[in-house]
């Protein structure tokens, strides 16, 4: 009964999708990835899990539904990085001896597909600021109900959703591990399928909220109700009880603090996120003993907790470039570490040796299956996207800044949470939200014309 259940809501979704116009398109797609974890199959063979399916179909509509979608990609900032990134995944999938030929060719589509191709798909699907500023509000309201349910948990210490899913797909129950059978520390996850994946999505909420709290033009409610659901946001991080998203966080808010924040507001949103974390301490008092267990991972303490330190690191690193050395141009291949090292998320199905601990960063994952290809192509992504949006800060206005500090803020945070976590499926949330704010930078620029938007609306009226 429960897998028809969330077969149905996947054709509901899988619907609105398809019929729905422009960056509504975007609001249902959004509701499955945050909603929906990775642990619900859709399709048993070939294994189709609910993100594969939904990034899968996004593709097929914008395909069927559109004309000249290669004179589209090609005005995406971000299509050269993007093209060679598809290149030397497609190359390790075809150097990779393991596997059959049809393996070879689907395993780094999909990859792809689930990880980068939704960044120019949000890009694609948003046509006006006024759009941009609906998506940040709907995820805000979408991070309330988030945020409420977390309540819920932390009173209850339990986890009915995760419990559910549990039950009805046989997979790891993250959302309760934590708190009635789990480690010292008491954690919640909400409607997201793991703690520190909670984390991760309570920060880029919290950088949004900094934005729209700042710039009135992306603002629809009071700000009073940002207010609460910033406090709410930050309650509910707290109580992930997760080192990496905490620290990723800060360096990403701390950027935007010092660049997007003028000089005259400065003490009053400091005093503002001092206020914030007494009070947060006063209802919460073990959220010190998180911020003092982050501080001693990069200490020779080490933490207390269940994790990594800096020399448990070093160990892993150690052995994943000893793997490495075996195939440094184009990897071992994508799903080595689960299908040849034997690594498993359930402790008594995990047969990869104790070096590797948790493989706890994508620097392991890069250097195990993607070799010196894989290394290059993140890079060079992520550094032609640092390059654009430097470049783009002299060509657009002041809520357009805010919109490159915004983004260059995320991204720091992502990377950070990518690096000390591993991705824990991070990037679709990611890459999503990166194509609309690069959609809303280039349409803050002051060079923006009529000509320029004459030829959005033809491309989408084609």
């Amino acid at each position: 009964m429960g897998k028809i259940l969330f077969i149905l809501i996947t054709l509901f979704l899988s619907t609105q999708i398809v019929i729905q116009k422009r960056y509504k398109k975007l609001i249902w797609f959004f509701i499955g990835i945050l909603f929906i974890p990775l642990s619900v199959v859709v399709i048993e063979y070939p294994y189709t899990n609910f993100p594969r399916f939904i990034i899968v179909l996004f593709c097929l509509c914008f395909f069927i539904q559109n004309s000249r979608t290669k004179t589209k990609f090609n005005q995406f900032p971000l299509s050269l990085p993007l093209l060679i990134t598809f290149v030397c995944f497609f190359l390790i999938g075809l150097f990779d001896e393991r596997i059959d030929f049809a393996s070879k060719i689907m395993r780094p589509i999909y990859y792809f597909l689930e990880n980068f191709i939704v960044v120019f798909l949000a890009y694609f699907y948003i046509k006006s600021l006024n759009e941009v500023k609906k998506i940040y509000n709907f995820i805000l309201v979408c991070f309330c109900l988030f945020t409420i349910y977390g309540i819920v948990n932390y009173i209850t210490k339990y986890d009915s959703y995760s419990g559910f899913i549990a039950e009805i797909y046989k997979s790891v129950d993250y959302g309760n591990r934590y708190t009635i059978n789990g480690d010292s520390r008491f954690r919640i996850a909400s409607f997201a399928w793991h703690p520190i994946y909670y984390g991760f999505l309570l920060s880029n909420a919290i950088l949004i909220v900094a934005l729209v709290f700042m710039e009135k033009r992306m603002q629809i409610y009071s700000r009073f109700f940002y207010i609460i659901v910033l406090f709410l946001l930050s309650l509910n991080l707290f109580w992930t009880n997760s080192r990496t998203p905490l620290l990723a966080l800060i360096m990403g808010l701390s950027f935007f603090y010092l660049f997007a924040v003028k000089a005259k507001s400065k003490i009053r949103i400091a005093l503002v996120g001092v206020i914030a974390i007494v009070s947060i301490v006063s209802i919460s008092p073990e959220s010190l003993k998180l911020i003092d267990e982050s501080i001693n991972t990069f200490t020779s303490k080490g933490s207390k907790l269940e994790g990594s330190s800096l020399e448990m690191r070093q160990v892993q690193m150690a052995a994943s470039v000893i793997i490495f050395n075996k195939s440094p141009y184009f990897g071992n291949g994508f799903n080595y570490i689960s299908e040849d090292l034997g690594y498993s998320t359930e402790d008594d199905k995990r047969s990869s040796d104790i070096d590797f601990a948790g493989f706890e960063s994508y620097i392991y994952k890069l250097l195990i299956e993607q070799g010196s290809i894989g290394i290059f192509a993140n890079l060079f992504f992520f550094i032609y996207l640092f390059n654009y949006l430097f470049k783009m800060r002299k060509k657009v206005d002041l809520m357009g800044k805010r919109l490159i500090y915004l983004t260059i803020s995320m991204t720091i945070s992502f990377l950070s949470f990518i690096i000390g976590t591993s991705d824990m499926g991070s990037f679709m949330v990611f890459m999503t939200l990166l194509g609309v704010n690069l959609k809303g930078i280039q349409l803050s620029s002051k060079k923006v014309n009529s000509s320029f938007l004459k030829k959005e609306l033809n491309l989408v009226n084609s």
